[in-house]
């Protein structure tokens, strides 16, 4: 993640740095005016930051884990919304008679954008984390995300080119263009050209096979190209249905191995709310559409004596790939699963592991938290005393993968660092992006 930060950081800074080094306007000066601008600047840097971080650009996407990224989105984004909020709020408090400003019946067109400006930021971080506990479905959050994203930079822009303070110098101006017009871009790239790159690459689905769990595995095949090359354990944005320029992608493991005759691959989906729902109403022949793979969560190219892996419920799918590749590979080493669920009539890809386990030296280890009458496996959750159990001796050899809910993932993180597994041989996924 240092390069992702080195990354932000630059994008942030550089223009900033360009703007506020020269020399101060002479009809503007105090400590506070300058506070002011620089905060306003900055968050208008930000916010054309926040899009490449989504975009989906191989190189970003390669700087860090997805789900890491993803979560600095949320909270750079917060931090955006509030630098928005202290431009104004710094001016009016060093002099109440700005508040006139505010007011879009007397104010010049150029604040009233700005204050607009301000609204549709703080409207886009309300909605964003307030998005479940205001019931608003994937797709038209994800639309409105994404409109008032662009409301806010443009407005934003629109405001500082007019009021042109610091922006006299050519130099500074041309720098603030460029990175403006990079910004527009990125939108452009995110939601024109590459779903337009996808059209190119449609993609069938074959079957739809019901799992325990309220799961459903999707087998597609592509249609006219040779389909895509992951790694076990990378995930993929997945529209099916639907023209891939709408926003009802949603991202899921490849749960198939890589390297399945016709380019098949599989995706294991749980009925987690909003279109996951009609997963198991998809029929054989519907069109999809794949963009992938992203990720670095896989055990390619890691020299471990053996695997430890912890998967809480569909946080399963992409074990289940790194296993199957295991087997395809003819894997002699020793292996440890540690499998998490509600009931065990509930456990997705029971089975699958099942069968695995002939194939493979694979020792399981099923826990759960509503086991059946007679049962004598572990019960309840995953924890420290149960992975001091359960865990090899030598488990600060062995390479830990874990995938799962938030809460389990935090804790089974912390608490393999405490018996002694090295962070760099801890990788784990986060099972939720937004």
């Amino acid at each position: 993640m240092r390069a992702f930060a080195t990354l932000y950081l630059a994008l942030v800074l550089t223009p900033l740095a360009v703007v506020l080094a020269g020399p101060v306007p002479a009809s503007v000066a105090g400590v506070w005016w300058a506070v002011a601008m620089g905060a306003g600047f900055a968050a208008l840097a930000m916010m054309g930051a926040q899009g490449l971080l989504t975009a989906r650009i191989r190189w970003v996407s390669a700087l860090g884990p997805t789900d890491r990224i993803f979560r600095w989105h949320k909270y750079l984004g917060i931090a955006a919304a509030l630098m928005v909020v202290a431009h104004p709020a710094i001016l009016v408090v060093d002099a109440p008679l700005r508040l006139v400003y505010l007011n879009p019946f007397v104010a010049p067109g150029y604040m009233t954008a700005g204050l607009a400006a301000v609204v549709a930021m703080l409207l886009l971080v309300v909605t964003t984390v307030g998005r479940k506990w205001f019931g608003l479905r994937h797709e038209g959050w994800r639309l409105g995300h994404d409109v008032l994203a662009a409301t806010a930079i443009v407005l934003a822009a629109v405001h500082v080119e007019r009021v042109r303070y610091y922006l006299a110098d050519p130099l500074r101006h041309a720098v603030w263009v460029a990175c403006a017009a990079g910004w527009v871009g990125v939108i452009v790239y995110a939601r024109l050209v590459r779903p337009a790159l996808l059209t190119r690459k449609p993609w069938r689905v074959v079957g739809v096979h019901r799992e325990r769990g309220d799961a459903w595995t999707v087998s597609l095949v592509p249609e006219g190209h040779a389909g895509v090359s992951f790694v076990p354990g990378q995930f993929a944005w997945l529209t099916l249905g639907r023209t891939p320029f709408s926003a009802g992608d949603h991202p899921f493991s490849f749960s198939s191995r890589p390297g399945l005759p016709d380019g098949r691959v599989e995706f294991t989906i749980k009925e987690l709310g909003d279109s996951t729902r009609a997963t198991g109403a998809v029929a054989p022949g519907t069109r999809a559409f794949v963009d992938g793979p992203y990720g670095g969560f896989t055990t390619s190219g890691i020299d471990a004596p053996g695997f430890v892996f912890i998967a809480g419920g569909i946080g399963i799918a992409p074990i289940l790939s790194m296993l199957r590749a295991l087997v395809e590979a003819r894997d002699t080493r020793h292996h440890l699963l540690i499998h998490a669920g509600g009931r065990w009539d509930r456990l997705t890809g029971r089975e699958t592991v099942e069968g695995i386990q002939l194939l493979l030296d694979l020792q399981v280890v099923t826990v759960l938290e509503d086991p059946p009458p007679v049962w004598d496996g572990e019960r309840g959750r995953v924890d420290r005393a149960m992975l001091a159990r359960q865990l090899p001796h030598d488990v600060h050899r062995y390479s830990c993968f874990v995938c799962g809910p938030p809460g389990m993932i935090r804790d089974v993180v912390a608490d393999l660092r405490d018996l002694g597994v090295p962070e760099g041989q801890i990788h784990a996924e986060l099972f939720d992006l937004f």
